[in-house]
Order: C-alpha cells, then structure tokens, then sequence
C-alpha cells in the first residue's frame, strides 16, 4: 500500500507552492527533507508537463560537489513510492540535467550567471536556488561596495529565463530558495523587503501586495526511527520539535556576539519596532547586528 503522500513524514512543499507567487523561500531545520522535497515537485513536473528546471549554488565549486547527486533520493523515493521506474536513465552531463536523451534541466553556478545568458531557456518554469543562505565560513557573492550582488545576479537569471517570443516577461518562472535555519542574513531577502515581515515565530508569510512568500518550518513529523532514537527519548515537550534538526534553539536564532575585527556599517535592519544596525567584518565578512543603528 502507498504512503498517503509521498512526501510521507518529511517536509511537503505543497502548501507554500500553493500561493502562486514568483518568490517562494524555505527555510527550517537541517534534515527534515526541504531540498528532496522540491527536488520531487521538479522531477515531477517536468514527467507530467516538460517543465524545465534550473539547479542553482553560489559557486563553481559549490555546483561541482553538488549537483550530480542533488537529485539522487528525489528519484529513489518518486521510484519506490509508484512501484515502478518512474524515471530512469537519469544523469548529469555538463551543467546539464537528463531523463533519457531529453534534457529536463540545468545547473548554473550563480557567480556565473552571465556565462549561461547564450543558452535558450524557453521551456524553464522553476530555478531552484539550493543553500541560498550560506554556512558559517562561507562568504556571500560581492564586496562591501556590491553587499546586493546576489540578488542582482539572481534576478539577472530570472529575467534570462522569463521570455518568450514577442514577450518580454513571460511570467511564468517560479523561483524557489531553500536554506537551514543557520542565519537570516541574506542580501536576497533584504531586497525582497521579507526583514519588514518576519519575526523569529513566522511559520508562513505572503503578503497580498509582495509577490513572495516566506515559509519557516523548526520540524516536522518525526519518523518512527527518530521516535525510537535516544534524542527523541531525552528531550522533554518543548525540545523534540527542535531536537530533531539537533541544535536550533528558538530563544538562540538570532545571536549577539561581539566583534573581534574591524567592522564597518551596512544597513539598517527593523524588527519588532527596534532599528538595529548592520555591520559587516572587513576581514571574515561575517555580519553583526547592535542595537546601536547606524
């Protein structure tokens, strides 16, 4: 018998998917099963409607390590949940994603957005921005002088890819962005106006008037395997929402430190009220916000 979905116990994209809107950001717990998840709605989409994709990291580096495997449980659990090769013969071949001999998408490294611009992306629906918050020790794209280059880039991307013949903006592209809950920071969500909105406590957000939404997920259903483990055991009520992803604490989201580097202004960040200031490291390019706003 099959699962009753089958995202089954793990992260299900349908609901922010559901809004309709250009910009669709995840972010939540490590482990739960976000990429996979969207990684399922692509392969899908583009079996039943030849709806391309476009698989996105920050660097060449990054897209090596990432991309010939990105997909790899997407297609097992798509296999298993049917009963049968849904899709086979899947491979990745210079940038580029196959089922058989059609190409169903592509990879592209966001520091080189431009390289990619000669490529026809008529049939492209979805560009799928993976890890688009980065981990702790590594930098974002851009200087001090360009703090905003990924969001540039991004939508450099997103322009190239929404066209059609006699049409500028197609608008038909959905971009979906997914990140652990390691940081907010993002040069993309700030130009998206989402700092206006969000608090530590959001779960979904999707203002009439903006054209994304944000959704922020701490867990979900833990499995039978989790239940029986020793974390799952030890943790009192309020932790097992949290001990899954093993180690997010919701008082501990948004953490102070003091500088131990030079460090020179950014921005201003709103947030409940209280106008903080940003300040970036000039050695680490680490971010750091005080309540002492610019």
């Amino acid at each position: 018998m099959k699962q009753k979905n089958i995202f089954g116990n793990f992260y299900n994209p349908t609901k922010i998917l559901s809004y309709g809107k250009a910009m669709n950001v995840s972010v939540g717990s490590r482990s739960i099963g976000k990429s996979t998840a969207f990684g399922i709605h692509l392969l899908l989409d583009y079996v039943k409607n030849k709806h391309q994709f476009i698989y996105v990291r920050r660097t060449e580096i990054e897209l090596r390590n990432a991309a010939p495997f990105a997909f790899s449980n997407a297609i097992q659990i798509i296999n298993q949940y049917y009963h049968k090769l849904v899709i086979e013969d899947f491979r990745y071949e210079k940038n580029t994603f196959y089922i058989g001999e059609e190409a169903c998408g592509f990879a592209i490294p966001l520091s080189q957005v431009e390289k990619f611009k000669s490529i026809p992306f008529d049939n492209v629906y979805w560009i799928f921005y993976d890890e688009f918050i980065p981990k702790q020790g590594t930098r974002m794209l851009g200087s001090k002088d360009e703090p905003f280059l990924e969001y540039q880039l991004l939508m450099n991307l997103i322009i190239s890819c929404d066209r059609e013949i006699g049409k500028a903006y197609a608008n038909r592209v959905r971009t979906i962005l997914v990140a652990n809950a390691n940081g907010y920071y993002s040069p993309i969500l700030q130009k998206l106006h989402c700092d206006r909105y969000l608090t530590p406590t959001t779960k979904i957000c999707a203002p009439k008037n903006m054209s994304w939404v944000v959704e922020q997920t701490i867990g979900v259903e833990a499995t039978e395997d989790f239940k029986n483990s020793n974390s799952y055991k030890l943790s009192d009520d309020e932790e097992k929402n949290y001990s899954f992803e093993a180690g997010i604490d919701k008082d501990k989201r948004f953490i102070e430190k003091k500088p131990t580097e030079k460090i020179n202004p950014l921005c201003n960040l709103i947030y409940k009220n209280d106008i903080m200031g940003m300040y970036y490291g000039v050695d680490t390019g680490k971010i750091y916000i005080n309540y002492n706003k610019i």
